[in-house]
């Protein structure tokens, strides 16, 4: 979302997986990727850093 006015300027995708609850899904390869994406956004807004999305498979 954007911060004033909040507006969403982007939408991702997330499948989260229905499996063992003591998995931790933050280890998993796809939230990490995830993450990295979002952080890239956030970056992107702020002007601090060239966009590089690498896109979640």
């Amino acid at each position: 979302m954007a911060a004033s006015p909040g507006r969403i300027t982007h939408v991702l995708p997330v499948h989260a997986p229905k499996g063992d609850a003591s998995e931790d899904v933050r280890a998993t390869p796809k939230f990490v990727r995830l993450r990295h994406e979002i952080s890239q956004l956030i970056r992107a807004r702020r002007g601090t850093g060239h966009l590089q999305v690498a896109h979640a498979a």
